[in-house]
């Protein structure tokens, strides 16, 4: 059995070592403006809409058009639930065009508590994104899902304004499962004939989960009457993203890196309430 063992051992930790690699380490500028609408029907029943555009490459480029419609209802002094579609518009520098769109649901349930001049609160949301258009499904998954966690802190105690902080953590709940599949008959073992070892990994299923990015927030809403208000903030995020270059087929692997990126992103928003 151990003589078995050695040169299965031997093969499998080089490639369980390459199988996946560190990717591209970005740092990039980014700015935000979006322009909303929120509507009172009831007591603690609102809808929303807004409109908004992101850019990128030190915000020299489009980035997307997003445009989203939400419900949300207050069940109690302290437990609010809501609902919001997106439609995102990606825009593909390369092509100098906006590439399929995709459609995003989102679901979530906040809670806040009120002590002085503080409001703390807490936020689940969960996301679905449909991806539309021709891709490969094994490179990226047609329908991602993620969790999202936020705690955040506001301040009531100014005139002018009422500043707030909030720290995110991103969870994507279906990322690729890559998994390693021995074969005698390959000569050498797992290794096709360049040396590469693409021959022996393959995507088992779309059940990985990992924590895919840290957000950290200071903003300040700006009340300018009772309808007209005005939120700026600059954002902080760490991403990081396991990318999968796979056949159609999804029996070979061909890499599998992690790629990072860290942004830096000013924002302004505009909401009119009624």
């Amino acid at each position: 059995m151990k003589k078995t063992l050695l040169p299965l051992l031997l093969v499998l930790l080089p490639l369980a070592a390459s199988a996946q690699t560190e990717g591209t380490d970005e740092t990039d500028f980014q700015t935000r403006l979006s322009i909303g609408l929120d509507k009172k029907i009831s007591k603690g029943f609102h809808i929303t809409a807004e409109e908004q555009f992101r850019f990128e490459d030190g915000s020299s480029a489009i980035d997307r058009f997003q445009t989203s419609l939400g419900v949300s209802y207050k069940i109690s002094d302290f437990l609010k639930a809501g609902f919001t579609y997106s439609l995102l518009n990606p825009y593909k520098k390369s092509q100098s065009a906006f590439t399929y769109p995709r459609h995003r649901f989102s679901f979530e349930l906040g809670g806040t508590w009120k002590t002085g001049l503080w409001t703390f609160g807490i936020k689940e949301r969960f996301q679905i994104t449909h991806r539309t258009g021709s891709f490969n499904a094994y490179q990226s998954a047609t329908n991602a899902m993620v969790l999202k966690s936020r705690i955040s802190a506001k301040y009531r105690g100014f005139s002018f304004g009422k500043p707030y902080a909030y720290a995110e953590v991103r969870n994507t709940l279906n990322a690729p499962a890559i998994k390693a599949n021995y074969n005698a008959a390959l000569d050498p073992p797992y290794y096709s004939a360049d040396g590469s070892s693409d021959a022996g990994w393959f995507i088992d299923s779309w059940s990985n989960m990992y924590v895919n990015r840290l957000r950290g927030c200071l903003g300040c809403d700006f009340e300018l009457s009772k309808s007209h208000g005005i939120d700026v903030y600059v954002l902080t995020e760490y991403c990081t993203d396991k990318s999968v270059d796979a056949n159609k087929e999804g029996t070979k692997l061909k890499s599998y890196t992690l790629d990072h990126s860290l942004n830096f992103i000013l924002g302004v928003g505009y909401t009119y309430s009624f």
